[in-house]
């Protein structure tokens, strides 16, 4: 994904490790992180992408346009459920840094 953002321009800001994830996790993360990072990608325009990894965490942000106004698609309904069948909790939201948040935490 950082590839793919860089070639878009869009700066990638990787904060942790994935080898901390538990190996029971990491499918559900890869998913929802690709599908994530594609959502910044097509709809976000952004210029800057945080991805945050840490043990039972994976916080993807980014400063474009927020989804204010925005209806849920396909992606985002799949991110939901794969959070879910995964025991997972999802939330995709408003970003501090002015676009969008999507964070997916195990508690």
């Amino acid at each position: 994904m950082r590839t793919a953002l860089a070639d878009a321009r869009i700066k990638t800001v990787l904060i942790g490790n994935a080898q901390e994830v538990e190996p029971a996790h990491c499918t559900v993360l890869s998913w929802i992180l690709r599908e994530a990072a594609t959502n910044v990608l097509r709809h976000a325009h952004a210029t800057t992408c945080w991805i945050r990894i840490a043990p039972g965490l994976l916080g993807v942000e980014d400063d474009g346009d927020s989804l204010a106004g925005s209806r849920e698609g396909h992606g985002m309904r799949g991110m939901r459920e794969r959070a879910r069948l995964a025991g997972a909790h999802l939330e995709i939201g408003d970003s501090a840094c002015g676009g969008t948040r999507v964070a997916v935490s195990w508690e």
